[in-house]
């Protein structure tokens, strides 16, 4: 799904779980935990931010904006299934 679409399904709900992300320059994409959701207006055209388990470097420290229209898988814990 979009990630905007995402935000507009979860809500709040959205922050904590962990979505499969798209690579993008030299960040490898792959399994990160959303640690915050944008508004539609707040950052442009970023939907959420998320830290990667592995990747990082000097500027972000691992946190990767999730732009509107780019594609993620949200993985729901057990229980919201």
């Amino acid at each position: 799904m979009r990630a905007r679409f995402a935000v507009e399904m979860f809500g709040i709900g959205l922050i904590g779980l962990t979505v499969d992300t798209p690579p993008m320059g030299q960040y490898p994409g792959g399994k990160a935990e959303v640690i915050s959701i944008c508004g539609k207006d707040s950052d442009g055209d970023i939907a959420f931010y998320v830290q990667h388990p592995t990747w990082t470097d000097d500027e972000s420290n691992s946190i990767m904006g999730i732009f509107d229209h780019e594609d993620v898988n949200v993985f729901l814990p057990e229980e919201k299934q």
